[in-house]
């Protein structure tokens, strides 16, 4: 197996492959970088222009489909300095397998639009993993990818809604590579402790005041000039911030001067960012429905040195979580309406309950560990989840013009398909 030996590259894009190879990355970032212009994949039919460019790039995506079944490896070290600068290169590549779908129904070939969609998928599955951000790439590409199918959801046969669910399925039921990303993290934000605060070096805190903050360490004057922000609010976050500098400032004084309280912050630093990794881990091992509720709200105070690089040095969990959830609900939607379309053109109409399309724990809501909202009313249903709060709204959707009260957010529910009706 070939392993990358060279220079860990600051940047992917400073990376360059070699094909063959027996990486799945290598392809998927070849074939990225080698797309030509930018196409739109929401019209349907596509527009001429959209056609063209699909024409076009044709090699781009048999350079993808070679990488797809191969293993896929990450090859980069995780480092504050690592900018994944080729990411808008790879939502790029996934916007022309969408095109390249919509194109498929418009002339009517809907085992070739699902074959293109299953190379998109796999792709955007190989992705999310390694760090939060590829992750969130990752995501940001399989939602991509399943647009063209779920507004088109219609013009396939069961058996070709049948093939894609059944790729879903097997998605939902291998191991994921969340727990990759999160693992990534751990590495990542450690690093990025040791290159902020290097070990001995307590002048790093003095730093941090002159470079982070603008603000001479003695005097606690700017080092040069700032001009408050002229919005209103804006003008008060940044007062805000000056105060808590300034409240900082004889700490981080005392702390350069003392190397041993130097190395306990280190210390707790590490200690801390390990035990909310190992948090966040242990929440994601429990059953559907309890994981958001396991992750508690970790409160420091902004005015200590502890506290301060602790926001700083940590991502938030609870958000990536939720966006994790918020993933499979959708996948387990999106394998619910596919086999709903099947049962239809099947039996005639739609079934009484999901237990019906026999997908056993699939029809399970990540949000609250009970089944997703079904309903079936005459010729039609509705289908969705919780969502982030748990809480069955009834199948509501915020309508236009509606604001939250009272700072409380609006009760909504999620859906995959429009308004959740089919």
């Amino acid at each position: 197996m070939r392993r990358f030996q060279e220079p860990v590259p600051s940047r992917s894009s400073e990376y360059q492959p070699r094909l063959p190879s027996d990486n799945a990355l290598d392809y998927y970032l070849v074939a990225a970088r080698s797309i030509q212009g930018s196409g739109d994949p929401v019209h349907q039919p596509p527009k001429p222009e959209d056609v063209r460019w699909v024409t076009r790039n044709e090699r781009a995506f048999r350079l993808l489909q070679q990488g797809v079944g191969k293993p896929y490896r990450w090859h980069f070290e995780p480092s504050v300095h690592f900018f994944f600068d080729d990411a808008g290169k790879l939502r790029q590549m996934a916007r022309l397998v969408a095109t390249r779908i919509r194109w498929a129904i418009a002339t009517k070939d809907g085992m070739d639009a699902v074959r293109d969609w299953r190379v998109g998928v796999r792709m955007a599955w190989d992705v999310q993993g390694d760090l939060a951000m590829n992750f969130l790439v990752g995501l940001a590409m399989e939602s991509t990818v399943h647009a063209p199918i779920v507004s088109e959801m219609d013009f396939f046969s069961s058996a070709e809604c049948r093939a894609m669910a059944d790729t879903l399925v097997r998605m939902e039921r291998s191991p994921d590579r969340f727990p990759t990303a999160i693992e990534g993290e751990r590495m990542l934000y450690l690093r990025w402790l040791e290159e902020m605060l290097p070990p001995g070096k307590p002048d790093a805190l003095l730093e941090t005041v002159r470079t982070e903050w603008n603000m001479d360490p003695q005097t606690g004057k700017p080092l040069e000039p700032e001009e408050p922000p002229e919005d209103e609010e804006e003008r008060k976050q940044f007062e805000e911030q000056r105060q808590q500098y300034e409240r900082l400032r004889p700490q981080m004084l005392a702390l350069a001067s003392s190397p041993a309280a130097y190395e306990e912050l280190r210390a707790r630093l590490r200690q801390e960012l390990n035990r909310q990794i190992e948090q966040l881990l242990r929440a994601l091992r429990l059953p559907y429905g309890r994981q958001l509720a396991a992750l508690p709200e970790n409160r420091y105070d902004p005015y200590t040195p502890f506290g301060y690089f602790v926001e700083m040095l940590t991502p938030s969990h609870t958000a990536l979580l939720a966006r994790y959830l918020e993933a499979r609900a959708r996948r387990r939607l999106m394998i619910a309406h596919l086999m709903l379309r099947v049962y239809r053109l099947q039996h005639g109409n739609y079934p009484d309950s999901l237990h019906a399309l026999r997908l056993d724990e699939l029809i399970v809501d990540p949000f609250s560990g009970k089944e997703l909202v079904y309903r079936r009313e005459g010729e039609r249903y509705r289908l969705y989840s919780v969502g982030q709060d748990g809480k069955d709204d009834g199948g509501r959707l915020p309508q236009p013009g509606e604001h939250p009260v009272e700072g409380r957010e609006l009760p909504r529910d999620l859906f995959l398909a429009r308004e959740g009706w089919r």
